[in-house]
């Protein structure tokens, strides 16, 4: 059975607070990414026109708020505290030092998936760019310009949210009881539970692994498709395949800005413009065809 949507197959979780979506936009798409460059773009242009009438104003728009400090929500702010300053050259009334950018995290610490040591060296690099890191804070209400959150309440004009992923909606295609975000329950060779000929891989298979759910990066759903082709390859020769789903995990790369980045890879662990050079040729190795790969080293 095979069943997919290019607009369903993944979106943003905000667990069950779907009216915070509005003011809380997420970033899956690159209608998204293109969606939050103009409103960045805008608040600081409107943040520059309000400076001299209303300050109060003015410093709400150039407060920024990313929800999730996940490699996304690293990323995105430690981009919006670069552009900041890029801003400030092009503005007259805006400083970079009077733009805030906040990261909340619910956990204890950024990129919990990393290392220790690589998370905090992550967390340095962004305060070092100006963002400020709220960890061990959890949301509890969005309003246009308005949060709350555990650890009290923050005034800005544009929040992120790049805290969860959604599933599709395929729990609900196979009237099965959904899990996390919309997950289907799946097993060792990655069947949905209770049926023998439904496959579900990717960010919509719910698959647990030691001491959690594998993760929802791409290396995991590609290892998972190369598995189920395997095995329906061997039904159809009539052949036996009776090998467990098990991801093989190569390492971690997350980005914060241009020249800082953190690499996890085969036990190598690296930080800053090395780390940068070791994401960027992952990155450019995964695409396809060598003119691709060309024009994005270039």
């Amino acid at each position: 059975m095979i069943r997919s949507s290019s607009r369903q197959g993944r979106g943003t979780a905000i667990f069950g607070n779907d009216a915070w979506a509005e003011d809380a936009p997420g970033l899956k798409t690159l209608d998204d990414a293109l969606n939050l460059r103009e409103k960045i773009l805008t608040a600081f242009e409107r943040a520059e026109l309000a400076m001299g009438a209303d300050p109060e104003i003015a410093k709400r728009l150039h407060a920024f708020v990313v929800i999730g400090a996940g490699p996304t929500g690293v990323e995105t702010a430690g981009a919006i505290a670069e552009l900041a300053q890029s801003m400030a050259r092009d503005l007259r009334n805006i400083r970079a030092e009077d733009t805030k950018v906040l990261l909340l995290e619910g956990g204890p610490r950024v990129l919990q998936s990393f290392k220790d040591k690589l998370s905090c060296r992550a967390e340095a690099d962004l305060q070092a760019l100006g963002v400020e890191v709220r960890t061990n804070t959890m949301v509890t209400d969005i309003k246009y310009g308005r949060l709350q959150t555990s650890t009290g309440e923050v005034l800005a004009k544009t929040v992120v949210w790049a805290a969860g992923v959604q599933a599709s909606p395929a729990a609900r295609w196979l009237g099965l009881e959904a899990g996390r975000s919309g997950h289907v329950f799946v097993d060792t060779t990655l069947r949905a539970e209770g049926f023998e000929n439904v496959y579900v891989i990717g960010d919509t298979a719910d698959r647990m692994e030691g001491d959690g759910p594998v993760p929802g990066i791409a290396p995991v759903a590609k290892q998972m498709g190369v598995y189920v082709g395997k095995r329906i390859a061997a039904e159809v020769r009539g052949a036996a395949f009776d090998k467990p789903f098990r991801y093989s995990d190569a390492g971690a790369l997350a980005t914060i800005v241009r020249n800082k980045a953190l690499a996890d890879i085969f036990g190598l662990r690296v930080t800053g413009f090395i780390g940068w050079i070791l994401w960027g040729a992952a990155h450019v190795y995964f695409l396809i065809g060598i003119k691709n790969r060309l024009f994005v080293t270039l």
